[in-house]
């Protein structure tokens, strides 16, 4: 407030499966590329999150991933002139983190 700046905040008092729902909707397309392993498996690197994989989480495990159980890399939406071709490279680890590499084809 002290700046002048005014926070917009879209997203408060949306269910996470609302707000995936939507995501999906506008055709976004996204791939996780880390993982925290204490939380989700690493068998869930370079998976593209869809309905599907959404709906099958383990328990615990936030669909917007606001506890960090996840991140992803967006490939495609809305404001994209183009999609973001990208391929598969290693996975690896630092300790409680897991992560695969992607590339540009």
């Amino acid at each position: 407030q002290q700046s002048g700046i005014q926070g917009v905040y879209p997203l408060w008092g949306s269910t996470p499966e609302q707000i995936t729902e939507e995501f999906l909707a506008l055709e976004y397309k996204t791939v996780i590329v880390t993982v925290d392993g204490t939380r989700l498996s690493s068998d869930y690197l370079g998976k593209t999150v869809d309905t599907q994989l959404l709906d099958n989480l383990p328990d615990g495990i936030d669909r917007c991933a606001e506890f960090g159980e996840f991140h992803t890399f967006c490939t495609y939406g809305p404001m994209f002139q183009q999609k973001i071709e990208i391929y598969q490279g290693k996975q690896w680890a630092d300790g409680r983190n897991h992560y695969i590499d992607f590339m540009l084809k």
